[in-house]
């Protein structure tokens, strides 16, 4: 059977604000650009940016990833909270939880640290045959 992954592009009231205001206004292509990685075979795929659309909070998901910048990470946590409540499983990436992994990891059951591009897949290999909790690839 497969397994039903969302992934989220944050973005808190206040960046989606300032953004809203800019004329050259770009998506981030993190998510989708990840996405094109994951097994269709093995995983449903949804992909949320908040720029544009709101997040429902359901427990459909086996697993949630969210890109967390610096500057997001707070907004980052509340969203893997709502989603842990519900019993869904939390992967951080990006920025923030590859500079402070420690931090990042009490807010998720996932980190990975490092390019996507080489992790991610190894963690999606990982993820579908086993559910152990905070398993962090780093790519050196």
């Amino acid at each position: 059977m497969k397994k039903n992954i969302l992934l989220i592009t944050p973005e808190n009231k206040e960046i989606n604000k300032f953004r809203k205001k800019q004329v050259n206004n770009f998506i981030q292509i993190t998510m989708p650009y990840l996405a094109a990685f994951i097994d269709e075979s093995k995983y449903n795929i949804f992909l949320i940016d908040e720029y544009n659309e709101k997040i429902l909070f359901k427990n459909t998901y086996d697993v949630v990833a969210i890109t967390v910048n610096t500057c997001n990470a707070n907004h980052c946590y509340e969203i893997s909270s709502k989603f842990r409540k519900l019993g869904v499983k939390i992967v951080f990436g990006g920025p923030h939880a590859t500079l402070l992994p420690e931090e990042v990891s009490k807010y998720c059951d996932y980190v990975i640290i490092g390019e996507g591009e080489i992790t991610w897949p190894q963690f999606l290999d990982i993820f579908i045959t086993t559910e152990q909790n905070l398993y962090i690839i780093v790519r050196i």
